[in-house]
């Protein structure tokens, strides 16, 4: 009968203990789910995927094209009147269209070097927030202990309360 009470009296601690494992793991995860940072970690991936890109578009052939128009209110002429030649006078207007294109024929490494480069400051931007990920899972962690001894000093006071209460009841009756 002894040992029934015991197991009994015992049970819920054991269970008390397991379902605080659990919390502590839930509250954990809930607070890297709500810090604001754990988005930034998917826009990190999205961002070097567009950066290898562009930076993979250097092998493709660049091309230029600029036009100008220019208008002078005054050209200069010539007085001088020479048999035999005809001068022309200068427009006022102007106009000039260029086209260029570029092909990269060999870049030395170059944009081999910038792609590790991006993925190296992405890997120490994710690591980063990893880090402060870990100070979130650490500092739930403090606060959860922080609740349990709370708890458990709130019962022990309870104890006591009612071991005083039993002192006084028999006090009185003494």
């Amino acid at each position: 009968m002894k040992k029934l009470f015991f197991l009994l009296c015992l049970a819920p601690h054991v269970l008390r203990a397991q379902k605080a494992e659990t919390q502590l793991i839930e509250c954990q995860e809930k607070a890297v789910q709500h810090f604001p940072l754990i988005k930034t970690k998917e826009l990190l991936r999205q961002i070097e995927m567009d950066r290898l890109k562009n930076i993979a578009t250097t092998r493709w052939p660049q091309n230029e094209a600029a036009a100008q128009a220019t208008y002078q209110s005054a050209v200069p002429t010539l007085p001088i009147k020479i048999p035999g030649v005809s001068v022309t006078p200068v427009d006022k207007d102007q106009f000039r269209v260029s086209d260029e294109t570029s092909l990269l024929l060999y870049d030395g490494g170059k944009t081999a070097a910038q792609k590790v480069l991006i993925r190296a400051l992405t890997l120490v931007e994710q690591q980063k927030i990893e880090v402060d990920l870990y100070t979130i899972r650490s500092e739930a962690t403090r606060l959860y202990a922080n609740i349990v001894e709370s708890d458990a000093r709130l019962e022990l006071l309870q104890l006591l309360k009612q071991n005083v209460e039993d002192r006084i009841v028999k006090v009185k009756a003494g």
